[in-house]
């Protein structure tokens, strides 16, 4: 639905050349929910505004369907972005205009008739749940209320996509897990594609199918959400991560050393990754019972992606020669990532932690 094809923008500040998009490529299906995640200045707000055309980039392509919009004059230009839909950190509301005349605001411009417009507009704000506040102004309305009427008002010409440039960075926490939830809900029921910029990783986790990671004008990493969490392969989105879910070992796990006072006994302490179907398994137990090992969980952390969950635990394992190893194949064998930290001989007697 989306297709950017090695754009550059570059900007002249103050007879500086600073470029701010360097030949960014990625794709975004159809009826999925994309985000761009970056820190302040790596070029995202830059790139989103590339795609609706509100900065026009120097080379490369941007296609909405198969409509390449960096070739379009203005007047072609004004009707395709009928078909993109914006939504902002700040709302852009008129204050002069009541809830009911922002949201018809675009459809005056597009000339839809009056009934029309009324049928529309009510349906959109009874979808964001604003029908009662139709006649009330900008300024008697919360945030959150704020930001449902940008998303009305966005949806007004049925876009094709729907674009989101920080549209929950002004919010409360409890605010932005109900936008969020209006945005998840507009994907299912209308099947729109959605592309959100955020420096937010929670963000991300919470409604995004696929993310890319962008730093200093270059997407450095991309891909599904759940492998981008599980597999990170960048410095950036690990720091991302470490935000909404917490991968670091505390150091009184990193330093417990295993007790084996029987010769014939080995220990591993295994961090053990899990994803999806395998959070809800008794790995540990059947661990226990199939391999005769004596299982400690010493750290321990769960959360989720959407409706998958995910997390980490670090177990100690102990058990005769052999069975350790045996029950940490079997482990990968059931799709699990596992990575021994530290190993501990039989005739290691030493404790501290």
């Amino acid at each position: 639905m989306i297709r950017i094809v090695n754009v550059t923008k570059v900007f002249d500040n103050g007879g500086a050349r600073v470029e701010a998009l360097k030949g960014v490529s990625l794709e975004v299906a159809e009826g999925e929910i994309f985000g761009i995640i970056g820190l302040s200045g790596a070029g995202k707000s830059t790139l989103i505004r590339c795609i609706n055309m509100l900065e026009r980039p120097q080379s490369g392509s941007v296609y909405i369907g198969d409509q390449d919009v960096t070739r379009l004059g203005e007047k072609d230009l004004r009707a395709a972005r009928r078909e993109i839909g914006m939504i902002f950190q700040h709302f852009n509301l008129l204050s002069s205009r009541t809830v009911f005349g922002n949201v018809a605001f675009p459809l005056e411009i597009a000339g839809v008739p009056r009934p029309e417009i009324r049928r529309r507009v009510m349906e959109l704000l009874e979808m964001v749940g604003l029908a009662e506040k139709a006649g009330a102004f900008p300024a008697q309305l919360s945030g959150g209320q704020k930001q449902r009427v940008g998303i009305a008002r966005a949806l007004a010409n049925r876009p094709k996509v729907l674009l989101s440039d920080e549209a929950t960075s002004a919010l409360d926490p409890q605010t932005t897990a109900s936008i969020l939830e209006l945005l998840r809900e507009i994907n299912k029921q209308l099947g729109l594609t959605i592309m959100l910029i955020t420096h937010e990783m929670n963000v991300i986790k919470e409604i995004c199918d696929t993310v890319a990671v962008i730093e200093d004008g270059v997407i450095i990493e991309q891909g599904p959400v759940r492998e981008v969490f599980t597999n990170t392969r960048t410095r950036t989105a690990r720091e991302f991560i470490k935000g909404v879910m917490q991968s670091e070992i505390p150091e009184e796990v990193r330093t417990h050393r295993l007790v084996l006072a029987n010769r014939g006994f080995e220990g591993e302490i295994v961090r053990i990754s899990f994803v999806g179907e395998a959070a809800g398994k008794p790995i540990i137990s059947s661990l226990v019972r199939e391999f005769d090992l004596d299982a400690n969980i010493l750290y321990g952390k769960i959360d989720h992606f959407k409706e998958i969950p995910f997390g980490m635990l670090v177990v100690e394992l102990t058990g005769k020669n052999g069975t350790v190893k045996k029950g940490i194949e079997h482990l990968k064998e059931l799709g699990l990532e596992c990575e021994v930290l530290r190993h501990v001989e039989p005739a290691y007697l030493e404790y501290t932690g």
